[in-house]
């Protein structure tokens, strides 16, 4: 039997690739006006599930390579990064993978110009330190 926290690695690296041939065949074979609503919906979900396990996937094992790359240069006077937990990590991914959603909505309506974009990006810099900062 294959232990649980083999199968959400398993999961989590499969996942992305689950999403994106979700809405490949969601805009191959529909548009806007016939999808409705709801439809439009499950896009925006879908791409904010496709962000989010993308950003945790490169949070998570991106800064374990650094930190393994760090510790194999015991000479070098760089700190040893720390380790960041599970829960932070996804707190972070799920901050960092609504931009692309808001630039998408932001989009939609003809609104993204240079002031929103820097404004969203201020939005998630200041909530991503709040989460790094708190214990």
């Amino acid at each position: 039997m294959i232990d649980m926290k083999r199968s959400l690695r398993i999961l989590l690296f499969v996942s992305p690739f689950a999403i994106a041939g979700l809405l490949y065949l969601i805009f191959q074979f529909t548009d806007p006006a016939t999808i409705g609503p709801g439809g439009v919906l499950g896009v925006f979900i879908l791409l904010y599930l496709g962000c989010l396990t993308v950003v945790f996937i490169l949070l998570r094992f991106g800064l374990y390579w650094m930190r393994k790359l760090v510790e194999l240069r015991k000479d070098s006077k760089v700190s040893t990064p720390q380790r960041m937990g599970i829960r932070k990590a996804y707190y972070i991914a799920s901050v960092i993978a609504f931009a692309p959603v808001t630039f998408l909505a932001m989009h939609a309506y003809s609104q993204l110009r240079v002031a929103d974009v820097a404004l969203v990006v201020i939005f998630i810099a200041i909530v991503t330190f709040y989460i790094v900062k708190r214990r």
